[in-house]
C-alpha cells in the first residue's frame, strides 16, 4: 500500500468570466503518492510539481514529476506447455 507520508494535493484557480472559454492556474504537488496501482498493468509512485495556466484554448504545462518507484506488468505472449 502507500507509504504514510505520500500525499498529493491540487490547488489553485477556474475563472468562469466567459463559460465558454474558461481560464485556469492550477498546481499540483506529489509527495511518493501511489498513482496508479493495478495488478495487470503495474503500479507507479510519483514526486514532483506541476503547473497548468491559461485557458481551455491555449495553456501552458510546465514542471517535473519522478517515478520514485515503478512496476510495469507485461504479460506471457504465449502459453507453456
Amino acid at each position: 500500500g502507500p507509504a504514510r507520508d505520500s500525499r498529493a494535493s491540487l490547488s489553485g484557480w477556474v475563472g468562469l468570466r466567459k463559460p465558454s472559454e474558461p481560464t485556469f492556474d492550477l498546481a499540483f504537488t506529489a509527495r511518493g503518492f501511489e498513482a496508479i496501482a493495478l495488478p495487470q498493468v503495474g503500479s507507479a509512485t510519483l514526486s514532483g510539481d506541476l503547473r497548468l495556466a491559461g485557458g481551455w484554448r491555449g495553456s501552458q504545462l510546465t514542471g517535473a514529476l519522478t517515478v520514485d518507484e515503478g512496476v510495469l506488468s507485461i504479460p506471457d505472449l504465449y502459453a507453456k506447455d
